[in-house]
């Protein structure tokens, strides 16, 4: 009898003992996920925001020069253009001075 009522002694001991671990140790895994889920959430706010800006400025900078390079080539086309008519012109009047001055 004193047996049995050992063995139920230490199992009752033992069912104490894991429930009275078992509530701290789901508290504990609890709150550190909590204490480590809100930072970690909040470095992975942070970061894409710090990537974020700086890729979005690569972008638009991108962009400008893009529509600098384009924009010059425009001004380059037209002052090429003008060029050639200003030629066009100059050989034009030189070519009737000449007959002129031959006609004389």
């Amino acid at each position: 009898m004193k047996l049995v009522q050992s063995i139920s002694a230490t199992a009752f001991l033992l069912a104490c003992s894991s429930v009275a671990f078992a509530v701290p140790q789901a508290k504990i895994s609890a709150l550190s996920s909590e204490a480590f889920a809100a930072p970690q959430a909040k470095i992975a706010a942070l970061s894409s925001a710090a990537f974020a800006a700086p890729q979005a400025k690569i972008a638009a900078l991108s962009s400008q020069h893009e529509l600098q390079h384009s924009l010059t080539a425009i001004i380059d086309h037209r002052i090429n253009q003008q060029l050639q008519t200003a030629n066009v012109l100059m050989s034009t009047k030189i070519e009737q001075q000449l007959v002129q001055m031959i006609e004389l």
